[in-house]
């Protein structure tokens, strides 16, 4: 079977099996995306921040949401990211984050690449383009 079935050149009574094994994410795959989550996220809470002042107060992860489609259960098999939104107890608001949000996330990249190895995957950093504007978000790759 062609792991990549044309989805134009299946029947319409055939659409359930195309989509159950060609787009919808397999057992093991969620499994490792999901463990992987799970690792990342314990970092954040119990390691990232720990023993460490950022501007100049000690900071936890208040909150962490699961967005984009994995946060809606629309992933698609091997093609999917996993968006990771970090509510911080250094913001007291919008503003203040839209101000600090460069130094915060310098700083998270620094201690992932410093604590990749504790995570148990390979972890890399992507970079943004170079432009005007602060990075908003960290792109990792698992």
């Amino acid at each position: 079977m062609d792991p990549f079935p044309d989805l134009y050149a299946t029947p319409g009574d055939s659409l359930d099996h195309f989509l159950e094994h060609s787009l919808q994410p397999q057992r093991d795959w969620k499994e490792e995306g999901q463990d992987a989550w799970e690792r990342i996220e314990r970092f954040f809470r119990e390691q990232c921040f720990r023993d460490e002042l950022l501007l100049d107060q000690e900071v936890r992860v208040i909150k962490v949401v699961k967005g984009g489609s994995s946060g809606k259960g629309t992933t698609l098999n091997h093609r999917s990211d996993q968006d990771m939104i970090l509510f911080l107890s250094c913001f007291s608001s919008f503003e203040e984050q839209a101000r600090n949000r460069e130094v915060v996330i310098s700083f998270i990249k620094k201690r992932l690449i410093h604590c990749s190895r504790s995570l148990a995957y390979n972890i890399i950093v992507l970079t943004h383009r170079e432009g005007k504007r602060a990075p908003r978000s960290l792109t990792l790759k698992v």
